[in-house]
């Protein structure tokens, strides 16, 4: 073992630069060393420095100027198949997510979704999907789910969409958008429109409460002084608007996406005459997964769904 390791240490191998080797794959192409300037983002100086070095590395003048053009050697052509292969394989093997195509993606994609989430982005989400990855399927989890943490940080989940953060470090977060609230109403409930406080007050309320547990419209309204009697609770968003529908006196404190999204008979939203919060809803990513192609074209994706709501 000893023996091998002390053989790494002069193993000529490790004085090849692979940047060297990608400017003779460009030399061997162009036969010009303006060229290869221009296609690597380099100057000409830099090229020919870097030519320098591998005629050293090779002991050969690898090219030769003859009437203005510059023509490989015989050790150069003989490098070629060489070194197409090592820039290959680099390319191929190495970095083969650089070359991300969503449509071959055929692995499922899978996003943590609370109710909210579910009900405003994904049927837009799903159109923009179903035309770009025709090969994969969508699945949806609770973003309240035990093993949230472990799907997030091991791959089994690409992305979370909600308002509240979770609750561990090593996620990366974006802003989506501001989510305006407005109060769901029976459409012949007898309030102003604006709501004024009072009106809000004596209405019953059916609380909203995600299945994380997390509360957003209590805390505010008891730092506003607003009191409210929440006769019922419920973390399924979508059930809200039936209970409205069929009780006049029923009210509900909702993001006003869900008025646009979802024409429930008997229903209407109405603005505040007073101050509420609005939610700040984010994207949420495993630190791990930053850089991934697939990852980063799918948060491109929900970006481009929110800038059209």
């Amino acid at each position: 073992m000893s023996g091998s390791f002390t053989n790494g240490i002069n193993d000529p191998v490790r004085d090849i630069d692979l940047n060297l080797i990608l400017v003779l794959e460009s030399l061997l192409e162009t036969n010009s060393v303006g060229e290869t300037a221009r296609q690597m983002g380099l100057t000409q100086s830099a090229v020919s420095r870097s030519l320098s070095r591998l005629r050293l590395q090779f002991d050969d003048h690898l090219f030769v100027k003859t009437n203005n053009r510059m023509l490989p050697t015989a050790k150069a052509l003989q490098l070629a198949d060489a070194v197409g292969a090592i820039v290959s394989l680099v390319r191929e093997r190495l970095l083969p997510d650089l070359s991300f195509d969503p449509a071959r993606l055929t692995r499922p994609i899978i996003l943590c979704l609370d109710d909210m989430a579910e009900a405003i982005i994904l049927p837009r989400l799903m159109r923009l999907l179903m035309a770009a990855t025709p090969h994969c399927s969508v699945r949806t989890v609770p973003a309240s789910d035990a093993n949230f943490r472990s799907a997030m940080e091991h791959g089994a989940a690409s992305l979370a969409i909600k308002e509240t953060p979770p609750p561990f470090g090593e996620m990366m977060q974006q802003k989506l958008y501001d989510e305006e609230l407005q109060v769901m109403v029976h459409v012949n409930a007898d309030v102003s429109d604006p709501i004024t406080a009072e009106e809000y007050s004596r209405l019953q309320h059916i609380g909203y409460m995600p299945a994380d547990g997390t509360q957003f419209v209590q805390p505010w309204l008891d730092s506003q002084a607003i009191s409210r009697t929440v006769a019922v609770r419920s973390p399924h968003v979508l059930a809200i608007p039936q209970i409205v529908a069929q009780n006049e006196t029923m009210v509900a404190t909702l993001p006003s996406q869900l008025g646009k999204i979802m024409p429930i008979p008997n229903v209407r939203m109405v603005k505040t005459a007073f101050a509420l919060p609005r939610m700040a809803i984010s994207q949420y990513w495993h630190k791990r997964f930053d850089s991934e192609p697939m990852n980063m074209w799918l948060r491109q994706q929900i970006r481009t769904v929110v800038s059209e709501m």
